[in-house]
């Protein structure tokens, strides 16, 4: 079955995703706002069918908001970073988790070795990460090539990014390389020989 997804752009400056595979309950929806309720409720068709599932990235007001407002109107369940938990209405959870929704597999990816107050979420080839900079954390960088970076937290138009280009960031000319810089297996002696 192939994934479907909307997304929808806030008056406040951030984009919000809807997840669903045709033809099975449950959807998910990462980072919504208060101000695209009536556009969610266009695309949840008839209320109460289906049980929506929040995926909030982080700790942004405007999600919060939204994610509130929205399991006042509809089945819900929030899904937070799990150092953000506070009450028996939000699951937390960290870096490793993984979980099935609507047929979707979530995988959540944490800040190793850091609180979990920020994740991102990886469904199929997709990775939905808040305001996270790929090229920044290693969790991302370890995902498949082919993965789509989604932002919640950007410019209109300039929301979506391959892993691919957020690994041409990291692209350091050999000239440049220090000694601790240099990846494993390169000595110092060997960039020499090369002609570097």
């Amino acid at each position: 079955m192939k994934l479907s997804q909307k997304e929808f752009y806030s008056a406040t400056g951030t984009y919000s995703y809807l997840l669903g595979m045709p033809g099975v309950r449950g959807k998910i929806l990462i980072d919504p706002t208060e101000d695209c309720i009536d556009d969610y409720s266009a695309s949840f068709g008839r209320v109460g069918r289906d049980r929506v599932f929040i995926l909030e990235t982080g700790a942004v007001s405007t999600s919060s908001r939204g994610a509130e407002a929205i399991a006042r109107r509809w089945r819900t369940r929030r899904i937070v970073p799990c150092d953000l938990v506070q009450g028996p209405d939000l699951m937390g959870v960290g870096h490793g988790d993984r979980f099935c929704i609507g047929g979707m597999t979530v995988e959540v990816l944490g800040r190793i070795g850091r609180l979990n107050e920020a994740v991102s979420y990886r469904i199929a080839d997709r990775a939905f990460v808040g305001d996270r900079c790929a090229h920044q954390e290693p969790e991302l960088m370890m995902l498949p090539v082919e993965t789509q970076l989604f932002r919640a937290h950007s410019a209109h138009g300039d929301n979506r990014d391959s892993l691919l280009s957020a690994r041409g960031v990291l692209a350091v000319y050999p000239r440049e390389w220090k000694e601790t810089a240099m990846p494993i297996g390169h000595a110092p002696s060997m960039a020499a020989e090369a002609g570097f």
